[in-house]
C-alpha cells in the first residue's frame, strides 16, 4: 500500500532517501493450523481438503470464540484485505471486537 502511483517513482525514491515517509498501522491476522502459526496482512482462507463433505471450524478473536461454522470453508479479512471476497461469496463479515 503506497501513496505513490507509477508516475511518481522518482519522488518516491527521493522521499525514501530523505526518510520523508509516513506509515500507518495495519491489522494482521494470526491463524494456527496444526500447531503452525500463520500471519497475514490481507486475508486467510480456510477450506476443506476433500471435494465431498464439510469442514467444522471454530473462529476465535482475541481468545474469544465468536463463531462455530460448518461448510466448505471461510475467508477472514482485515480492513486492508480483500473484504470483497467474502461479500461476493455471500459470507458474513465479523466486526472487530
Amino acid at each position: 500500500m503506497t501513496a505513490y502511483d507509477n508516475t511518481e517513482i522518482e519522488q518516491a525514491a527521493k522521499d525514501i532517501a530523505s526518510n520523508n515517509l509516513h506509515y500507518s498501522d495495519r491489522y494482521l491476522l494470526e491463524c494456527y493450523v496444526g500447531g503452525k502459526k500463520l500471519i497475514s496482512l490481507n486475508d486467510i482462507t480456510i477450506q476443506k481438503s476433500q471435494p465431498i463433505g464439510t469442514v467444522d471450524l471454530e473462529i476465535f478473536i482475541k481468545g474469544e470464540s465468536v463463531l462455530n461454522y460448518s461448510g466448505d470453508g471461510v475467508i477472514l479479512s482485515t480492513p486492508t484485505g480483500s473484504t470483497g471476497y467474502a461479500l461476493s461469496m455471500g459470507d458474513l463479515l465479523l466486526n472487530q471486537l
